[in-house]
């Protein structure tokens, strides 16, 4: 059902921040890290709807950094870095945008024997 309502959050009209936050919330709550995971960075792409408020968009960034490194989601780690990036050069910070992207691109995400990921 959470699948269905992440696809309804893409292809609904109305109001998908709400939409979204409804679905990272029913998320953490039935325990579908991936999934809560990819509606933080998600959410984190409409950045430039909140204007006045980066701490919660930094708070989702941040939130959904520590979910991959917990879970080992070494897909969303890399997705999380480009969505940081991204926010940083809409904010217009360019030098910090470029500073995530080098770590982008120097990112290890090969795993060893026991699935842990070297970063």
């Amino acid at each position: 059902m959470q699948h269905a309502l992440s696809w309804l959050t893409r292809l609904a009209p109305g109001d998908r921040i709400t939409l979204l936050q409804r679905s990272i919330s029913k998320c953490e709550e039935l325990s579908l890290p991936y999934l809560a995971s990819l509606g933080m960075l998600t959410l984190c792409k409409y950045a430039e709807e909140f204007g006045d408020r980066p701490n919660y968009v930094l708070d989702l960034l941040t939130r959904s950094s520590v979910m991959n490194c917990k879970h080992n989601l070494t897909e969303l780690q890399a997705n999380s870095l480009l969505v940081r990036g991204n926010v940083w050069s809409t904010w217009g910070r360019p030098r910090m945008s470029q500073t995530i992207f080098q770590l982008l691109l120097q990112l290890n995400s090969a795993s060893n024997k026991e699935g842990i990921s070297f970063q």
